[in-house]
């Protein structure tokens, strides 16, 4: 059926819209000492799928749990080497926007489990209460709005503000949120077709078709001002690791 195939293709049309084509953003006439910011809550969405030959997917908990820790212990280091105090809170998520009605054989310490699960796969915060966590998910939904190139150039350079995302999130707004979204799929070569993809339990889709592409890891980061929603500073590449950090984070502005 059509609709075991739409995953892939829906999360790299979606994350390709909203970057902008100059991928490191910093905000026009930056100054950081405009804002104040005695602390960076890290939330990592890491997403590992694959897809079987019958076109079912298979979810590796123990894949997706360690390489949320692998990617926030690179964030973490980072911040603390630019100069920040990292919170106490943290979220680190698998598939958090994902349609619900998706289903996933579910793996566990190389054991199937006895049921499928469906998103989100993993929810793991630390002192985040659920009001915090539906509005960490509001905001990534509406990172991952599609738009159009040309929309997103505008959006990025101009109108990139998420105060309105804001207003759940229980956080002091000194704190700056990092939220890093990495998303590595099997490399797979689709023919054409059509998809539609949900986010969360919204009844909104993105459609499109494509020719034989082939769909690669992909990673954004973006660091956000809780008190003005204002997006300080954002990246993308392939995959976060350690051996391209330094120049992943190189324009990641300095705590002063």
């Amino acid at each position: 059926m059509k609709q075991h195939f739409i995953l892939y293709l829906a999360i790299a049309f979606i994350l390709s819209a909203c970057a902008p084509t100059n991928y490191t953003y910093i905000k026009k006439n930056y100054d950081l000492g405009n804002y104040k910011i005695s602390e960076v809550l890290v939330a990592v969405e890491y997403l590992n799928l694959k897809e079987t030959l019958t076109g079912s997917w298979i979810f590796n908990e123990n894949t997706n749990l360690s390489n949320q820790d692998r990617i926030y212990g690179i964030v973490v280091e980072m911040l603390e080497n630019k100069g920040y105090t990292i919170a106490n809170q943290s979220l680190k998520t698998s598939g958090l926007i994902l349609n619900r009605n998706i289903l996933a054989k579910h793996y566990y310490n190389e054991k199937l489990q006895e049921l499928p699960i469906s998103p989100p796969f993993i929810i793991r915060s630390i002192d985040i209460d659920e009001a915090t966590i539906q509005g960490l998910e509001v905001l990534l939904a509406e990172i991952n709005k599609p738009v159009s190139h040309v929309m997103s150039d505008y959006k990025s350079f101009i109108n990139n503000n998420f105060k309105p995302q804001m207003q759940s999130i229980n956080i002091d707004d000194n704190v700056a949120i990092l939220l890093i979204q990495s998303f590595k799929p099997k490399n797979t070569i689709f023919s054409s077709f059509d998809v539609g993809f949900g986010v969360s339990s919204s009844s909104s889709a993105v459609f499109a078709s494509t020719d034989n592409v082939t769909y690669k890891p992909t990673s954004y980061a973006y660091l956000i001002h809780k008190g003005t929603g204002e997006l300080l500073w954002s990246n993308k590449i392939s995959e976060i690791k350690s051996k391209n950090q330094l120049k992943f984070f190189e324009k990641f502005p300095i705590k002063l």
